[in-house]
């Protein structure tokens, strides 16, 4: 069953409408309508994108060995083992990483700034180069075995008001007592308080773990 199909059977077996789920994923109407209608490839459809979607109907998402998706109940799905593995550290004023970014937060901060609700962060030309305000996040794994996609939400409640939950996956093995440094969002603008939640990770045996030890970071902004 490919993304589309299982969201569409999901959407009608719960009697629930596009714009609810939308409302709890925090993704946008258009987008769930141009996956529903078929616009949008499944093969172009991003896994922090069917991840927001799955929680917006209540549901996790599991990937079949053929491909195929599967929306289940949190509550039937496999078990999350906690783990102490992974640790995490932000890094401040860092230049961007150009192959090693999350895609997901700056595509949301461009949308802020070209809609007018955030301003001051230079993100609509997209030009980042020789800029040295962006915030890294360090990975390291400390456990045994490959890291090979970790997931979480970037939630941030900028001190004006604004306030976004940003799914987001990193892919690519990091190695045991690997150090892999991401560009994950931007010092620039007001203030604002950044978190991540929902941080779970897949090891090489294709065992889910949820990481509860991450630190925050606190932006005091740079606006007159």
């Amino acid at each position: 069953m490919t993304f589309r199909e299982a969201l569409e059977r999901e959407i009608t077996a719960q009697g629930i409408s596009v714009a609810e789920v939308a409302q709890k994923s925090n993704v946008s109407k258009g987008t769930i309508y141009n996956i529903l209608n078929g616009t949008t490839e499944e093969a172009r459809i991003r896994a922090a994108t069917r991840r927001a979607i799955a929680r917006g109907c209540d549901r996790d998402i599991e990937t079949l060995p053929d491909g195929g998706v599967v929306f289940i109940d949190p509550q039937e799905g496999q078990v999350v083992q906690s783990s102490q593995d992974i640790h995490f550290e932000w890094v401040p004023f860092r230049p961007f990483r150009g192959q090693a970014h999350l895609s997901e937060p700056f595509d949301w901060l461009h949308t802020q700034e070209e809609s007018g609700r955030l301003v001051g962060l230079k993100t609509v030309d997209r030009v980042f180069q020789q800029r040295e305000d962006f915030l890294e996040l360090a990975v390291k794994n400390l456990g045994d075995q490959n890291m090979i996609e970790i997931s979480f939400t970037i939630h941030v409640v900028f001190d004006h008001g604004v306030i976004a939950n940003i799914e987001s996956v990193i892919h690519g093995v990091i190695p045991p007592g690997q150090l892999r440094r991401y560009t994950a969002f931007l010092l620039a603008g007001a203030g604002y308080h950044l978190t991540l939640s929902h941080v779970t990770y897949l090891d090489e045996n294709n065992q889910s773990w949820q990481v509860s030890n991450v630190p925050n970071y606190r932006f005091k902004g740079d606006l007159a």
